[in-house]
């Protein structure tokens, strides 16, 4: 299970060391549909000297107040060409924060072990 930032590991091979622009996508439909994630982390103009790299998906910005399974993919693109996308296999994602609970004071006074339902 992972939540808030999620480190997302990427290894770019591209046999004409271009420069390389990563998109970062995720679906919660089983790759029906991909919406771009909100990363941080070296994304643009990546050279051959750093084709291994980590971003860092900041998912409580788009996925807040959720609990559910996710893919993610990473595209690189360069000059010349769109290159094949890797995508992970789903995992979970547990933003939900909206946890509460209600008590209620015994009646009366209490002494020993008081259990509470």
């Amino acid at each position: 299970m992972q939540y808030d930032t999620v480190n997302i590991v990427y290894l770019i091979t591209d046999g004409s060391n271009n420069n390389e622009t990563i998109y970062n996508q995720y679906s919660t439909d089983s790759g029906v549909n991909w919406v771009n994630a909100n990363v941080s982390g070296n994304t643009q103009n990546i050279t051959s000297a750093n084709y291994s790299g980590t971003v860092y998906w900041r998912s409580q910005y788009n996925l807040s107040d959720t609990d559910l399974y996710v893919s993610f993919r990473v595209i690189p693109v360069n000059n010349f060409e769109t290159g094949v996308a890797d995508t992970t296999n789903k995992f979970r994602i547990d933003n939900y924060h909206k946890q509460s609970i209600d008590c209620t004071a015994p009646n009366g006074t209490q002494s020993g072990t008081v259990s509470i339902a």
